[in-house]
């Protein structure tokens, strides 16, 4: 079972169409491995000063209202990129892909170290506009 959300995100001069985000290898849809999609592929973030404060982003994003904690869920797929690395959100972005970070595809991780997030089990209803 997984979570997923899509959205449009303006960062600077680039737009990040149909962001998706989604949470794998839990049966749990509140928790799990996140996964983002960019440049047509789902691939991982690694957990580099991953905390509280960037898993409440992605849980805000799948409409939960924010993270319980932070957790390891398995390796992600290995034919996946690891997409992010030393992320650092503020806790004001709309999109993770907002938050500071070395680049995409800029790393330097395994799979081992993928992020993952136990959202608060509550979805919240939609804000207009998003």
């Amino acid at each position: 079972m997984s979570s997923e959300t899509e959205f449009l995100t303006h960062i600077g001069n680039a737009f990040f169409a149909d962001l998706k985000v989604r949470l794998s290898g839990s049966n749990s849809s509140h928790e799990g491995r996140v996964e983002v999609y960019y440049d047509n592929k789902w691939g991982t973030i690694c957990d580099d000063h991953w905390g509280l404060r960037e898993a409440t982003i992605v849980c805000k994003m799948l409409n939960f209202s924010g993270a319980f904690q932070v957790g390891y869920f398995g390796a992600g797929n290995k034919s996946f990129p690891i997409w992010m690395d030393n992320v650092k959100c503020r806790g004001d972005e709309q999109s993770v892909a907002a938050c500071r970070h070395r680049g995409w595809e800029e790393h330097d991780c395994s799979h081992a170290e993928d992020a993952g997030v136990v959202c608060r089990n509550d979805s919240i209803p939609p804000t207009e506009g998003k």
